[in-house]
Formats: structure tokens, sequence, C-alpha cells
């Protein structure tokens, strides 16, 4: 889904991303930044740079390992491989067919060291 809704670092930047809680509230009215509530509102920390970065709304900032706050209130970005999801698929159901899928590959190419 493409949108406007994150900035304010980046100001009606059209940004394809994921739809979380926030994405859904503004759809409809998601063709400029929203302006920052006053008093301003923060929707988690980051680092950038290595100094804390208080993310405000509507923060255009990726989250990072090293963010914490809401991700249902932040921009998750989605690159244009996220048009050919099918399915969401639990970890451990895709760790199992990868895992399969490699012994099945190794005992056809070297049968003996399997």
């Amino acid at each position: 889904m493409f949108t406007h809704i994150f900035g304010p670092e980046w100001p009606d930047a059209r940004m394809r991303v994921l739809r979380n809680r926030v994405v859904e509230e503004w759809r409809g009215r998601d063709d400029r930044t929203p302006p920052q509530p006053d008093p301003s509102q923060h929707i988690g920390t980051t680092l950038l740079g290595g100094v804390a970065y208080p993310m405000p709304k509507f923060s255009c900032m990726l989250p990072t390992p090293d963010t914490s706050g809401d991700f249902e209130e932040m921009c998750l970005a989605a690159g244009e491989s996220v048009a050919l999801t099918r399915a969401v698929t639990p970890a451990a159901d895709v760790v199992s067919a990868l895992v399969a899928d490699a012994e099945s590959l190794l005992r056809e190419r070297s049968p003996s060291r399997i």
C-alpha cells in the first residue's frame, strides 16, 4: 500500500508500507503527512548515529533491532516483493520446509554422504 502519512522527517513523501494500525486508521486521509499532535507524542525510540532518537508520531524512521515502542504506529516499509506474498506462514513451518528441501537436494547430489 502507498501512503504519504509518514514524516515529519520527510514530509509528504510517498512510501510503500505494510498495513498496520496507523495506516488503517489514516486510510483515505493519507495524501499528506498529518500535523504533529500538540503536545507532541512519541511512538518509540531508536538509535540514530548512536544517539537515542525519540520517534515522533508519524515518524518515517524505519524500525531497527535498536528500536522500541509501538510498532503498530511505525512506518513499516515494504519493498517491491511484498506483492509476491501469497501466504503468512509460521516460521517453524518455513524452516522445516527449507530443511526438507536441503536434505532432498543433498541426497540427490551426494547419496553416499547422507
